[in-house]
């Protein structure tokens, strides 16, 4: 049954022909050898005008990557690294300098390989494979990497960093370091300022961490070492060998904590001055200039030594070459704690003589033999025990007497006692004393004790 939807006699379609391509055809096109308004459909293009297929394309791009991949290839057996294009800037540095180093660029400016590099980049890398070939020159244009060597000086950026392979030397600010590289002969480093400054580092080489640096070189024109904060802003605590080990300065064998060899110290400031120091034969110790010298124990003075020559003891102004000022009081009579100002010792035994002012009876002054072991016992006191005279009340005791007493207002008491007490005596040829029982002077003569008078 036909279909009615169907006409009976149906028109003929006519056929659209659509608008030609100007762009890449497929094969079927190409057999045909269709002829379109922009040219003729060939598979290998002869003329401008030709139209290329889509294999053509595809086969020519193939052939220009594998042209490509071997120009990489020879440009990475040329420099070792098949980006040293790359890393050949227009200024002139390089971002790995093993890509020049080490290799010829002779063909830099050959063949097509290196069409792709302008003429700045083209002369930089030239000069940069100059540098590399003599050494000596230690141009800046280039480093070394590791397992690299180099030979002659080095110089960057005009004395910024100078090294100098003759002498093994280094130095930052000068071409023309002074101490060697060396650690075995001298210091690893020399630093330097051409200009001295005021009130900041000259030729300043930092060494510290997050709180606290270490800075040594040049201020107000002397070398100097000092502690400093972080930012250098201010001073900070300076400390030496804090875990141990001597010091010296002078000297390379330092026998304590600080050994100062041939020389002194110096403590104060631009007007009060103190030093220890030496001469050929002793040790001095003092100021420096009109000032008083003072030793302290537990902060306190104890002792000083006036700028006028004068000792102080207890006195911070002694009134004579020597003064010992203490609390006055009479001598103990028993004990080991005595109440004097001054005792006098030996070196060996127990046996000393005390001194001091203000006895219980009033104004006075004592001198007391005695043993420091129990200040109970009592012993001689010698005067003149070698011969001379004594005087009381002169300045010039006649010269027959042993003792003068020379006084307009006192008198010489003799020592005052009962008949039982003279009795108990040890008794010599030519002793006087006073009889309370008999109220006489008496004298020992010829061995017995007679009536003076």
């Amino acid at each position: 049954m036909k279909n009615p939807l169907i006409p009976k006699n149906p028109k003929k379609i006519k056929a659209i022909e659509l608008p030609h391509s100007a762009g890449i055809l497929d094969d079927f096109a190409v057999r045909k050898n269709v002829a379109t308004k922009e040219g003729t459909i060939e598979k290998v293009p002869v003329n401008n005008s030709d139209i290329v297929n889509k294999k053509y394309v595809d086969d020519a791009i193939d052939t220009d990557i594998a042209t490509h991949k071997a120009d990489a290839s020879a440009h990475h057996t040329k420099y070792t690294n098949a980006e040293a294009v790359a890393a050949v800037e227009a200024a002139g540095y390089f971002k790995n300098q093993t890509d020049i180093i080490h290799n010829s660029i002779s063909g830099l400016n050959d063949g097509d390989n290196y069409k792709h590099l302008t003429a700045t980049e083209k002369a930089n890398a030239a000069t940069a494979y100059s540098h590399s070939q003599n050494n000596s020159q230690a141009h800046s244009d280039y480093m070394l990497n590791t397992g690299d060597t180099a030979t002659g000086d080095y110089n960057f950026d005009s004395g910024t960093l100078f090294v100098d392979s003759i002498n093994n030397r280094i130095g930052i600010g000068t071409t023309n370091p002074g101490e060697s590289a060396d650690a075995d002969f001298g210091p690893m480093l020399q630093v330097k300022s051409t200009t001295a400054h005021v009130d900041y580092w000259s030729g300043r080489v930092v060494g510290g961490g997050p709180s606290n640096a270490v800075t040594m070189g040049e201020l107000n024109g002397l070398a100097q070492i000092g502690g400093h904060n972080a930012e250098l802003t201010d001073w900070s605590n300076l400390i030496i060998n804090a875990g141990g080990g001597y010091v010296g300065i002078g000297t390379s064998n330092p026998a304590d904590r600080l050994d100062v060899y041939n020389g002194g110290l110096r403590v104060g400031d631009a007007s009060v001055q103190g030093f220890l120091s030496y001469d050929d034969t002793d040790v001095k110790l003092g100021s420096v200039g009109d000032y008083d010298l003072k030793l302290y124990t537990n902060s306190t003075e104890k002792m000083r030594i006036t700028s006028d020559g004068k000792v102080g003891i207890g006195t911070t102004g002694p009134g004579l070459r020597a003064e010992v000022r203490g609390t006055g009081g009479g001598p103990a009579t028993s004990g080991t704690t005595q109440t004097g100002i001054m005792r006098f010792s030996q070196s060996a035994g127990t046996l000393v003589m005390d001194t001091g002012i203000g006895a219980a009876s009033g104004n006075n002054a004592w001198l007391q033999v005695t043993n420091s072991a129990g200040l109970g016992n009592y012993y001689s006191l010698l005067l003149n025990p070698n011969g001379g005279n004594v005087g009381i009340g002169t300045t010039s005791p006649t010269t027959s007497a042993k003792l003068e007493i020379n006084s307009t207002t006192g008198a010489l008491l003799l020592s005052r006692m009962t008949t039982t007490q003279r009795n108990a005596l040890t008794a010599v040829n030519g002793m006087l004393i006073y009889n309370s029982t008999d109220n006489k002077f008496q004298g020992y003569e010829n061995g017995a004790w007679v009536n003076l008078i």
